[in-house]
């Protein structure tokens, strides 16, 4: 894959706006649900690399967990979605903390479409 595909840009971006927990505030509680949450996805799916947090730039409150997930199966992908939905779902309603898994997947190809295709 040449080096300035979408795909790359992609997750170069992701790479470069994750942030140290530290650097984005999150509490000790924050920390502990987030890390969990990690090692439970990690678990299942071995291949998951975790890059960092961020806060969601509309709504400071959730704060987004930042992993790259290569998952080449589409009902593997869709259940590894099903599955983090579900581990923010829950600390959500047990602790009121807000997450959500931000995933970049480089084996998948995101079609590219110009304004002109789009219209």
């Amino acid at each position: 894959m040449e080096t300035n595909s979408p795909q790359n840009k992609e997750q170069s971006v992701l790479r470069w706006s994750a942030k140290s927990a530290e650097d984005i505030q999150m509490n000790v509680k924050q920390i502990e649900l987030a890390e969990e949450l990690v090692k439970t996805l990690q678990a299942s799916y071995p291949q998951v690399e975790h890059l960092g947090y961020k806060r969601d730039p509309a709504d400071k409150q959730i704060i987004w967990i930042i992993v790259e997930a290569p998952i080449a199966d589409e009902d593997e992908d869709m259940e590894f979605w099903r599955v983090s939905s579900d581990l923010t779902n829950k600390i959500t309603n047990t602790y009121g903390h807000d997450f959500f898994v931000v995933a970049y997947n480089p084996l998948i190809e995101m079609p590219l479409y110009s304004a002109r295709q789009a219209a």
